[in-house]
């Protein structure tokens, strides 16, 4: 995503032309790839992904990506002014022939202020999905997605446009603290069956009891911890990496996965990391899980999960909170089958207060079974599951599926009680799954983002 303009060449000009010509206009440029056939630039802590320009055949373009800031797109026209100058020739915009030769006047302070939000509205678009494009800075990788825009109050369903600008300069304030940053050492591993796929992983190593030097942790598809002391390693998503900071971690997240050292990180804590992740641990890299209200899949078991928000940990005002975040919280709940569920499995929560007896989550089990934090090593074990929600409601004021109509669907299930986490049959589960397919639907019509929460399919976006 991209806006693109061009010259015909007539004649051919140096880099350092370029570059004398824009020092002139009064901006501090700073230059991170200065040799033709491609020039990446970019304002001195104010650019966030800077301006490219390319010399091909038989052009020069000049380009700028989506979310870019306000000072990415002044340098954009610029550029465009600079090249007019030096070429003695017009622009002209992807897709039309018609000739631009004033660019102060076609791509304006209007323009460009369109082109910034409509580049935010797309995130947000993406973040509905649960997607979290991964975007290339000046300096480094950055991921803008559900986290981020909730972390800044931004309503994915209906943007409050004057929260951008709030977003725009905390990720020019990180590219600019980061420029000098080390990362983490990345590996091309992990081949598809057919090997059309390679998957990249970040990771960090342990050797003679030291750990890398690194400053933060670069995304890449997936994250890796290896221990050579103990010959013991792990690989997990790298949107899961959040998951296995416990609270009094020395990492913090600053974009949508990656994370930074915030004090001293040290090798116990990263074995502790290490351990954690095996719990996250997917079949399948390669393949996502198909999520309630989206098809059958017989591989995938289906659980019923409980919640009484009289007498859940988790109170009503608690879990209405959590809807906004879409889960962020790390929910999780007991499951009673927990010999038969895996990660990706998928869930249903049914509340089972008096009022508002109906399914109020659904989604995939977000890791395997592990024993609850809470057991303090005495009596019988309870095995608890982290939550990945699709659906989220509010069921004091959202359309609601109601324990009357599953018990229509599938009478032969106790909906009304009994353990946490019991496993639906075959027959069960696809009786299910085809009255949620419906129920799902006419949800998507009425989100809000506040009372009801969806993750969408990315076979029906439209951006």
């Amino acid at each position: 995503m991209s806006v693109c303009v061009s010259f015909k060449k007539g004649k051919s000009i140096q880099p350092k032309d370029l570059f004398d010509k824009l020092m002139k206009y009064g901006e501090a440029i700073i230059i991170t790839s200065d040799e033709f056939p491609h020039l990446r630039f970019g304002i001195y802590k104010e650019s966030l992904r800077g301006v490219e320009v390319n010399d091909w055949e038989d052009e020069y373009e000049v380009r700028i990506c989506t979310c870019s800031s306000h000072a990415d797109y002044r340098l954009f026209v610029l550029t465009i002014d600079a090249l007019m100058d030096l070429l003695s020739a017009p622009a002209y915009a992807e897709g039309d022939d018609s000739p631009i030769y004033n660019a102060f006047k076609t791509f304006d302070a209007e323009w460009i202020e369109r082109e910034i939000i409509s580049g935010w509205k797309t995130i947000c678009t993406f973040s509905k999905y649960e997607e979290a494009p991964v975007l290339f800075g000046l300096f480094f990788k950055f991921c803008v997605g559900p986290h981020v825009l909730n972390s800044f109050d931004i309503n994915i369903c209906k943007p409050d446009c004057a929260k951008f600008q709030k977003l725009e300069q905390y990720l020019v304030v990180i590219q600019w603290g980061f420029s000098n940053s080390k990362k983490t050492k990345t590996n091309l591993a992990i081949p598809s069956s057919d090997n059309k796929e390679k998957l990249t992983i970040s990771y960090i190593a342990i050797e003679n009891n030291k750990l890398d030097d690194f400053d933060y942790v670069q995304q890449e598809s997936l994250f890796g911890i290896v221990d050579m002391d103990n010959d013991d390693s792990v690989i997990i998503r790298f949107e899961d990496l959040h998951k296995i900071l416990d609270d009094d971690s020395n990492f913090a997240r600053f974009d949508e996965y990656q994370i930074r050292q915030c004090g001293i990180v040290t090798v116990e804590e990263v074995r502790g990391m290490l351990q954690r992740a095996k719990k996250y641990v997917p079949a399948n890299f390669f393949q996502s899980p198909t999520q309630p209200g989206r098809g059958y899949d017989e591989k995938q078991n289906t659980f019923v999960l409980m919640w009484n928000p009289d007498t859940s940990a988790i109170t009503m005002e608690q879990y209405v909170e959590n809807i906004r975040t879409f889960g962020e919280e790390k929910l999780y709940l007991s499951i009673h089958d927990w010999k038969e569920a895996k990660m990706g499995d998928r869930f249903y929560i049914i509340c089972t207060g008096d009022d508002y007896m109906s399914v109020v989550m659904s989604g995939t089990l977000g890791s395997h079974p592990y024993i609850s934090p809470l057991y303090k090593g005495k009596g019988k074990k309870t095995y608890v599951v982290n939550l990945s929600p699709n659906m989220m409601l509010n069921p004091q004021t959202a359309p609601r599926l109601t324990v009357e109509e599953l018990e229509a669907v599938v009478p032969d299930f106790m909906w009304r009680g009994g353990y946490s986490g019991r496993c639906l049959s075959k027959a069960q589960a696809e009786a299910m799954e085809k009255l949620y397919c419906v129920f799902l639907k006419k949800l998507e019509e009425v989100e809000d983002g506040i009372n009801i929460r969806v993750k969408h399919v990315m076979e029906t976006i439209s951006v």
